[in-house]
């Protein structure tokens, strides 16, 4: 009786727990990955009673724009540079001495042939003077020699005269001569001396600068003045090797020159064909506008098309 009982338990108990296992089963079945191939719609084929294809996908980013044919595409070019001058050049006296007076400073303007700075001239006008005295000197020489030589000629035509006095008075007038046109050398020499103790404006220029002062002392080839000529000024830019055989000589460049508020076109008037190794660039040369405004050093720009 007893184990009677204890099997209809055991049972009991195992019908309550099988039925608790189907209660924890999900309510909604499982759907693979067949299944949902399977029940895809059918409108992602194409349709069998139309024949029509199914609809594109939708792209992710619309495609880069491209110019439409034959439409030109315009590339400026930017370029650095400066206004030049065609005549730049440091002034030098051509003798020694010690400078006397400064009559120009830089800024200032001077015509052709005037005089910027003057030397102390007292040795040279004392070498001058013996230098024209010695002139005289050989000049009353010759006259002595040639009258000498002349009367020796006429007693020679007498038959007066030996060979040898003929010949040494010739000789004595030779060398009268060409000691007067030594001594005419040397005076050239020192009124050229005295010519350059005098500084002057090659042509029309300004001075830029001025690197001696009144109480030095000057070698021959010391510079005093750096000047420019603002009659032919020009601009000079730097452009970059890619473009070498690309620009030509009458092509225009937009130039502007912001310190004077210039703004225009200008020809291109010379090529420099020598690319310079660090910046790997060349110089094209413009023509500068006529503007007393533009002087050489000012920064310019330019776009070329």
């Amino acid at each position: 009786m007893i184990v009677r009982t204890l099997v209809l338990s055991l049972l009991v108990l195992s019908a309550c727990t099988k039925k608790e296992d189907k209660a924890s089963l999900p309510d909604t079945p499982v759907v693979t990955a067949a299944s949902a191939q399977a029940e895809a719609p059918a409108t992602a084929a194409p349709s069998e009673m139309t024949g029509e294809p199914a609809a594109a996908p939708t792209a992710a980013a619309p495609a880069a724009a491209t110019p439409a044919p034959g439409q030109a595409m315009t590339v400026e070019t930017r370029l650095s540079g400066e206004v030049s001058s065609q005549r730049k050049a440091s002034l030098a006296f051509r003798v020694t001495g010690f400078i006397q007076e400064i009559k120009s400073k830089p800024g200032d303007p001077c015509k052709k042939g005037q005089v910027l700075a003057t030397l102390d001239d007292r040795d040279y006008r004392l070498a001058q003077d013996v230098a024209r005295s010695k002139r005289d000197v050989a000049r009353v020489a010759l006259v002595n020699a040639k009258s000498e030589f002349d009367r020796e000629e006429e007693l020679r035509r007498q038959n007066v005269s030996t060979e040898a006095m003929y010949d040494k008075l010739k000789a004595a007038f030779d060398k009268a001569r060409l000691d007067l046109q030594l001594a005419e050398l040397e005076l050239k020499k020192s009124e050229q001396a005295m010519a350059d103790t005098k500084l002057l404006a090659p042509y029309d220029c300004v001075i830029a600068k001025q690197m001696k002062f009144v109480g030095e002392n000057l070698q021959s080839g010391n510079a005093v003045f750096e000047v420019y000529d603002t009659t032919d000024a020009e601009l000079s830019f730097a452009v970059p090797e890619r473009l070498a055989g690309k620009i030509k000589v009458g092509d225009t460049l937009k130039v502007t020159i912001a310190s004077t508020g210039f703004t225009g076109s200008v020809p291109i008037i010379r090529l420099v064909p020598v690319v310079e190794g660090s910046s790997r660039t060349f110089r094209v040369i413009a023509q500068a506008p006529s503007d007393p405004r533009i002087v050489p050093g000012l920064y310019a720009e330019a776009i070329l098309n």
